[in-house]
């Protein structure tokens, strides 16, 4: 299956969406296909388990749509889910935006710096959201897409 490069949907420029292409050539066969929702779908499957479970609380998971910097506090990866799910009421803060494709506990903005002392991809995050007056940016998004 080819490999998804998040570069080929990055638009740097004013575009017309009429002309844009709405499918993507994996350059696999639809049975591979099947195989590989199979598996996204158990462990997503799980993951919605863990979170129902509870029956009580949401995640709001952005996958795309409008500039959410301003109200984004907490960044992690899909395995801070079911935590971050069961203990909603208790963390502090706005949005919490999760990478579905990450491993990474669900961490506040405001915590970057402390954590940089032991893991230096979160003190150049630190760094970036610091020169954005603490917003989550599309300059940090791309250095935890790179690094993380």
């Amino acid at each position: 299956m080819k490999k998804i490069d998040t570069n080929d949907f990055k638009v740097s420029s004013k575009i017309d969406i009429k002309e844009q292409q709405s499918t993507y050539d994996l350059k696999v066969d639809e049975d591979e296909i099947k195989k590989e929702l199979r598996k996204l779908r158990k462990k997503l499957g799980k993951l919605q388990d863990t979170m129902y479970a509870h029956g009580k609380y949401s995640v709001l998971i952005c996958l795309q749509g409008m500039d959410t910097s301003g109200l984004i506090t907490h960044i992690g990866g899909l395995d801070a889910v079911p935590e971050a799910t069961l203990n909603l009421p208790h963390i502090p803060g706005g949005k919490k935006l999760i990478y579905t494709h990450l491993e990474m506990p669900l961490t506040a903005i405001t915590d970057f710096r402390r954590m940089g002392h032991k893991n230096p991809l979160f003190k150049d995050l630190a760094d970036i959201c610091d020169r954005h007056d603490g917003l989550w940016t599309v300059e940090a998004e791309e250095l935890l897409l790179k690094e993380g």
